[in-house]
């Protein structure tokens, strides 16, 4: 759960502060809403969601990079941005990979002075999609290297902060995902899962810090853009806020308490029912006991993230830590569920809260009633905690589901009209 942090107290925060953010176009965002945010309590118009390369914005240069250059959607696109006063200083780079040539150039301006107090980064999409036959490898090993520079590069204090991968959906298009590529739609929403939990693992051996942010918006889709990648304004908002929760519960900073903490409500027990006499509706207290304690217990934000911390207190006794991270199978709902991911199972029985959308096939779990598709695959034994990142090789050994055009359709409504001449009706059902 993140609290809510207006300009006074970014200002405050990040005051004599010099704050790196490496990535791609989300992470560009995500400098933009910080830099608007220490100037002003607005949001980022979709206007300036969208452009890129601009020669300035909300008062930042563009150093490097963008109009300066060469506008292009390729690997070798670069792009430099700058905000800087009396009393902050706010650096964006955006990369197209973990670590190559070009990161390394960064290294090098980090080394200068003044050293940076923060460091936000991300770096996947581009990684695993648009180098070729062998992203997948080249990814893990490049992200070994990244976090054995960065301890030679960044000073003790600097607070290093791992942004994982936001979901994406199953029908993305644009930006990193050209033509040529577009047949990854299929599983590149799982294979982000997968890079997320490896990438956790390298950033916890190296003792930096991880925001899985994956986690936070996963049942935030309605906020997403219309391209399934990017994210409109309020998300950018709560992006913000979650990273400013962190830096300040990282420096022992007070929050600004602007949201009240979740109380649990424990309500009287139901009245006793006579003998000879059956229970009915009118006999339970106001507001469904069952209904409030779940609602209470199972809250969104009172969840550990299933990347950054393997409590299993806050879930059912059914929901041990083998079921989200080992190969084994568990049965929920009557549905029997393959799970070598670090996905999190759909509870039995709790009502969703805020009333936000579900989307199964977005990131929370794979097809229902199917196997999930994954590349990683325990390395010796069933319950290793090792884990090999194999390549997505489609067979008939994996659980097979209906067709993309038809998964979200109701078999009933799959030729309509013969269905409803079978009926006898063609409005609302004959009772």
């Amino acid at each position: 759960m993140c609290d809510i942090f207006l300009q006074e107290d970014v200002g405050k925060l990040f005051f004599n502060k010099f704050i790196v953010i490496i990535g791609d176009s989300v992470q560009r965002s995500v400098y933009k809403d910080v830099v608007l945010l220490l100037q002003d309590n607005k949001y980022l118009s979709d206007k300036q969601l969208r452009k890129k390369g601009e020669l300035g914005f909300c008062n930042d240069k563009l150093i490097e990079g963008g109009q300066l250059g060469q506008m292009t959607n390729s690997k070798s696109y670069r792009e430099v941005r700058q905000y800087q006063t009396d009393f902050h200083m706010v650096r964006f780079y955006f990369a197209t990979r973990c670590y190559g040539e070009y990161v390394e150039t960064i290294f090098q301006d980090l080394k200068e002075d003044p050293k940076p107090d923060i460091l936000i980064m991300n770096s996947c999409l581009w990684d695993i999609t648009r180098y070729g036959s062998s992203s997948v490898p080249e990814y893990k090993k490049n992200l070994e290297k990244l976090f054995t520079r960065l301890k030679e590069v960044l000073n003790e204090d600097c607070l290093m902060i791992w942004n994982t991968t936001l979901p994406v959906a199953n029908n993305a298009r644009g930006g990193f995902l050209i033509p040529e590529i577009e047949f990854m739609n299929d599983t590149l929403r799982l294979d982000i899962m997968e890079a997320n939990f490896y990438a956790k693992q390298v950033v916890i051996k190296y003792g930096y810090d991880v925001l899985d942010m994956h986690y936070y918006f996963r049942r935030q889709l309605h906020r997403r853009a219309q391209d399934g990648v990017h994210w409109d304004m309020t998300a950018h908002r709560r992006m913000t806020n979650l990273l400013m929760t962190h830096i300040s519960e990282a420096w022992g900073v007070p929050l600004p308490r602007r949201i009240k903490p979740l109380e649990t409500v424990i309500l009287p027990r139901p009245k006793a029912v006579p003998r000879g006499r059956s229970i009915s509706y009118h006999d339970m207290p106001v507001g469904n006991l069952n209904t409030k304690l779940r609602n209470a217990q199972y809250s969104v934000h009172s969840f550990h993230t299933p990347v950054t911390n393997h409590s299993t207190s806050n879930f059912p006794s059914i929901c041990n830590s083998s079921d989200r991270y080992q190969g084994s199978s568990s049965t929920l709902r009557g549905n029997s569920y393959q799970t070598s991911t670090p996905v999190m199972p759909i509870l039995p029985q709790v009502r969703r809260v805020n009333s936000e959308p579900f989307d199964r096939y977005a990131g929370d779990i794979a097809y229902q009633g199917s196997f999930c598709i994954s590349p990683f695959v325990p390395e010796n034994s069933q319950h290793s905690s090792s884990y090999q990142w194999q390549e997505y090789n489609q067979d008939s050994t994996q659980g097979k589901s209906r067709s993309r055009s038809d998964r979200h359709t109701p078999y009933y409504s799959q030729g309509s009209s013969g269905y409803r001449q079978r009926m006898g009706y063609s409005g609302r059902p004959k009772r």
